[in-house]
């Protein structure tokens, strides 16, 4: 990854190279996961005309909650904790050795991740029964299958999560931005095959075919385009090993706390009559959409400059490039939470209405979508904030973040969903990130602080 330029423009000056160099790249993950999520859109679209709101998709709903939550225990942790590493051993020992630590991971990813499948495939029944208690017999079939079918993803999108950080650790970001749309594609490819048939087995298998597609992509490209890259599996030698696991560990049971958010959401969603939990998912998905283009675009292009940062110890760009990063993610998020809520039966109506979804599901789902979108500020003003904390290897810190944000998450559901329903629960997901932004903001001072007062004494 090369240093920023110094910006040509006036106003560009009032920033820092940086904070510059973060914000085109943002653009340019911004610009090309957007084409990502039309596919996406497409998908979903597709998805919701097929399976309207009903039993049907609740099950695929609770079973695939399930998996992304198991997921989330590693694949967010993985590129969170190699590329901070990738960057302090390629400052203090060159590229060369660098180079080793994709094979090193991955060689880890896929032993931890196998075991992790097994493990939670010999347990399935207990988690589904606690999902979804009382379900008949075909409905506790279909959520099996969803569940079942879909924890091979963990298995390549372990893989997908440590060759894509390893190209965006070199600034590789243009294939991570699109291989997204690979599982879409997928998906409308078995619709398209399967027709009247496509029933939530045939989802399933389509979100795995998919997600084993997008690995085989991204490691393909990762050997083509950063040849100092080794693919030889062997396990890291011990001083990566723990500097790697010191950073994963905290992060990884961290998103045990916020992953368990999404199950125990749709565990009171599912607990307040047929149709919630799908409801609640359908309105998660348009914030999701503009999360996944803003938020991950930041986070994606914020780590590796952080990264390299820190392993120079650049503390003072640091501070100025965090201030103006956080600033703008908030302001940004603000006007996008406003229009959206504004608009939000609209926006249903388009994406939805049709088949067997109907306009009294797009009301129940608009106001859902609008409780989702307060969060949009906190969480983009949030964003930075983590990459830093990351940036800097306290990611203790965010492992106490994620136990008090589970706690409240739970907490808010117990008192907002039996009087809100399902717009509660999503009223209960805002406010938890409004929690977690006030938090991520008084841990990062305190680094700050901290760096200052030990650099005071030098």
């Amino acid at each position: 990854m090369s240093s920023p330029r110094v910006p040509a423009l006036p106003w560009a000056r009032r920033f820092t190279p940086t904070a510059l160099a973060i914000g085109k790249a943002t653009l340019a993950i911004g610009v090309l996961s957007l084409l990502a999520k039309v596919v996406a859109l497409g998908k979903e679209m597709a998805v919701a005309a097929r399976f309207g709101v009903g039993p049907e998709m609740d099950s695929f709903a609770l079973g695939f909650a399930a998996t992304t939550f198991i997921s989330g225990l590693v694949i967010n942790a993985l590129p969170a904790a190699f590329i901070p590493a990738y960057h302090a051993v390629r400052a203090k020992v060159g590229q060369g050795e660098a180079g080793r630590l994709p094979a090193e991971i991955l060689t880890l990813a896929l032993v931890g991740n196998t075991l992790l499948m097994l493990l939670f495939a010999a347990v399935h029944r207990p988690l589904l029964q606690f999902l979804a208690p009382g379900a008949s017999p075909a409905t506790a079939r279909l959520i099996r299958i969803a569940f079942l079918g879909t924890l091979p993803m963990i298995v390549f999108q372990g893989c997908s999560s440590v060759w894509g950080a390893a190209l965006n650790a070199e600034g590789r970001f243009r294939t991570t931005s699109l291989v997204p749309a690979v599982t879409s594609l997928t998906i409308l490819a078995f619709l398209a095959a399967a027709g009247s048939a496509f029933k939530v087995p045939w989802l399933v298998a389509a979100l795995a075919t998919g997600a084993c597609l997008e690995a085989l992509i991204l490691g393909w490209v990762l050997r083509k385009s950063i040849p100092w890259a080794r693919f030889r599996l062997v396990f890291p030698e011990r001083p990566v090993l723990r500097s790697f696991l010191s950073q994963f560990f905290p992060v990884s049971i961290g998103s045990v706390f916020i992953g368990s958010t999404l199950v125990i959401d749709m565990g009171f969603a599912s607990r307040l009559g047929k149709g919630e939990a799908s409801a609640l998912a359908y309105g998660a998905r348009v914030p999701s959409l503009i999360l996944s283009l803003s938020s991950v675009a930041l986070a994606t292009a914020t780590l590796p400059y952080l990264s390299r940062l820190a392993a120079s110890e650049d503390f003072a760009e640091i501070r100025r490039t965090l201030r103006h990063l956080v600033l703008a993610a908030g302001l940004a998020g603000a006007f996008i939470a406003l229009v959206c809520i504004a608009l939000s039966e609209p926006i249903t109506t388009l994406i939805f209405r049709r088949g067997a979804f109907t306009a009294a599901h797009v009301k129940e789902v608009a106001h859902i979508q609008s409780m989702y979108c307060i969060q949009l500020p906190f969480f983009l003003a949030g964003t930075p904030l983590v990459r830093f904390i990351l940036a800097m290897k306290r990611s203790h810190l965010l492992f106490y973040g994620t136990i008090l944000s589970a706690v409240l998450n739970f907490s808010l559901d117990y008192l907002l969903a039996p009087r809100m329903g399902s717009a509660g629960i999503a009223l209960s997901t805002s406010l938890v990130y409004v929690a977690s932004c006030v938090f991520l903001g008084w841990g990062s001072l305190r680094i700050l602080a901290q760096d200052a007062s030990t650099k005071g004494s030098l």
